[in-house]
């Protein structure tokens, strides 16, 4: 997936039976009789590349957006009256600021925070993976040999003296929280949700090569960066004014490795549809569900 207070609203939802249903429907909110203006901001996790049909209403076709992601289904969940999705594949904070280019077919996406504005009720941001670069890591550990031809990818990573990628998501954290203020200063009135990552791998760090193809010396650690980055997104959500929304634990069990008719994550095996390491139609659709209650949750708290 370049770069830019743990606080009283903190939302971290668990798993609930009655969401676990693939369609999303409507949750009565406390604006259900009011205009509701929902803008959703975020990155590949958030647009879903691959999962058909795409949806070109508000960026380029090469933003990989799909018409069936988590904002689209949460919005009429919410009664969102006004919906904008300007999330889009290989986003970073940056992205948020400035044009992004260099899409793979020439597309430009406009600033995301271009879309806000003080009409806007809801912001849902999904974002900070390719900042910290997880995507890039998981697939600089992919061994389709196998032990003992091929080695361990930790070691590039984390010695007795560093460890890089819990230096990477220190880094990004800051410029994550900035992203906050400036969504809160450029959408005053809106209630704003920081939606973590889903289980893309075991969460008890039990490999399953060669169907997912990560050797078994290397799943401890990518397990362990994961959920720092998803901490990292909590604790920037609870010091800039924002709701957390917890998907990844209500998705623990349907990981990569799991087979796909329960994995919400595709690994090498894109069945049903969907990029490699991401989100495939299920796992939206389920995220869509948590999104939604999420929002209701809190529109309706006093």
């Amino acid at each position: 997936m370049a770069v830019r207070h743990w606080g009283p609203r903190l939302l971290a939802l668990v798993a609930l039976v009655a969401l676990a249903a693939l369609t999303v429907a409507p949750v009565p909110t406390a604006q259900a009789a009011d205009d509701l203006v929902y803008v959703a901001l975020g990155d590949s996790f958030t647009s879903g590349p691959l999962v058909l049909p795409h949806d070109t209403t508000w960026v380029p076709q090469d933003c990989g957006q799909s018409a069936r992601n988590y904002p689209h289904l949460a919005a009429p969940a919410i009664r969102a009256t006004s919906f904008v999705d300007v999330s889009c594949g290989s986003a970073t904070i940056d992205d948020l600021y400035e044009p992004q280019t260099g899409l793979p077919m020439g597309g430009t996406n406009a600033p995301q925070l271009d879309a806000l504005g003080p009409e806007v009720d809801v912001v849902t941001l999904g974002m900070g993976g390719n900042d910290v670069g997880f995507v890039g890591l998981a697939l600089d550990c992919v061994r389709f040999v196998g032990p003992p031809v091929e080695q361990p990818c930790t070691p590039d990573y984390k010695t007795a003296e560093k460890d890089t990628m819990s230096e990477r998501i220190a880094s990004v954290g800051p410029e994550l929280g900035q992203a906050l203020d400036d969504i809160h200063a450029a959408a005053p009135n809106a209630e704003v949700f920081v939606v973590s990552y889903p289980t893309a791998l075991p969460d008890d760090a039990v490999a399953c090569w060669p169907y997912l193809p990560i050797l078994q010396a290397d799943m401890p650690y990518l397990v362990a960066k994961f959920k720092e980055m998803n901490a990292m997104l909590a604790e920037q959500a609870m010091l800039h004014d924002a709701t957390y929304i917890d998907i990844y634990t209500p998705s623990v069990g349907h990981d990569a490795c799991q087979p796909p008719a329960f994995a919400w994550v595709n690994g090498m095996v894109l069945v049903p549809p969907s990029y490699p390491a991401h989100p495939n139609e299920l796992g939206l659709a389920q995220s869509g569900a948590f999104v939604a209650a999420a929002i209701s949750a809190q529109l309706a708290s006093p």
